[in-house]
């Protein structure tokens, strides 16, 4: 789970910096960087819940989303829809990692779960707020 807040800082670093730099890294990398460091912590619960885990759905959807992130980056410039994929794209994200709670959890990891999930409500309506405001 470190690498995610890892992932997230780097990508929060590189978005503050969109003035001096390129947009491919201060718009592309840096949301890109930030959605995976949010599958990786995804990723890492499910590993600690000892949880069956698949690889290619969390792959498709990091490139489904660099695809079409591009794609209103560059050819068509359109910063509300991006907002929009972003949201749709970490909501999905964070809807697992509150199932994942809800459903696994246990009287010893109890109060690590519950944060998680209350954590995890405000991002959504952060996120929702954020694409609604757009």
């Amino acid at each position: 789970m470190t690498v995610d807040f890892l992932f997230q800082f780097i990508g929060l670093m590189l978005a503050v910096m969109h003035a001096f730099l390129h947009p491919v890294i201060s718009i592309v990398l840096a949301n890109t960087l930030m959605f995976t460091g949010a599958i990786l912590f995804l990723i890492g619960l499910r590993r600690f819940l000892s949880l069956k885990l698949t690889w290619w759905p969390y792959v498709m959807m990091v490139i489904v989303f660099v695809s079409t992130y591009s794609i209103f980056t560059f050819v068509f410039q359109n910063k509300a829809v991006r907002l929009l994929i972003f949201t749709v794209m970490i909501s999905i994200i964070f809807v697992q990692i509150i199932r994942i709670n809800n459903k696994k959890l246990d009287k010893k990891h109890w109060l690590f779960s519950r944060a998680v999930v209350v954590a995890h409500v405000f991002l959504l309506i952060i996120h929702g707020s954020r694409a609604m405001m757009a």
